[in-house]
């Protein structure tokens, strides 16, 4: 699995957020979903179709230090041209412009630790990149369901140079 290098344009996002654990993330990465997915269109001026799941780890985290216990944001967005007027709930997140390292994860949801596996236990420490402290997130299609073993999602992983 080769990921594609991009360096994208700073993102704006309207959207919700949790605060999870590393353990707690699934069951409450849904109920994130299922409150604002029937919202979307109250948001203005998006941009496109998809949705992005957004990981907001704390300043300083490393892979090798997660735990269950880790904390982190969890945001359900979609992206915005410009900055409207907030619905009840949500809230606006920037993503910076950076370079990313993005994948194409296929299968269901479930699936999704494999390829989460391969990315920071092989590719990342081969590669010529070390993460960077910026958001992480995923790009979901409409069309995307969870146990879809024919989903498909990209995830952009926030990189450097070594």
């Amino acid at each position: 699995m080769t990921p594609r290098i991009e360096t994208i344009a700073k993102k704006k996002l309207v959207g919700m957020k949790v605060r999870l654990t590393i353990a707690s993330a699934g069951p409450k990465t849904q109920e994130l979903w299922q409150g604002f997915r029937p919202r979307v269109d109250e948001v203005q001026n998006t941009v496109g179709p998809n949705s992005l799941s957004v990981q907001q780890y704390d300043p300083g985290m490393s892979i090798a230090s997660l735990t269950p216990a880790t904390e982190f944001n969890r945001w359900a967005t979609v992206e915005v041209a410009e900055w409207g007027t907030l619905p009840e709930g949500m809230e606006q997140l920037m993503v910076p412009a950076g370079m990313y390292a993005i994948f194409v994860h296929k299968g269901p949801a479930q699936t999704f630790i494999q390829t989460w596996l391969y990315i920071f236990q092989e590719w990342l420490p081969a590669s010529d990149y070390a993460l960077d402290e910026r958001p992480h997130f995923e790009v979901l299609t409409p069309a995307y369901r969870l146990d879809d073993p024919n989903a498909e999602e990209e995830i952009y992983i926030p990189i450097k140079l070594r």
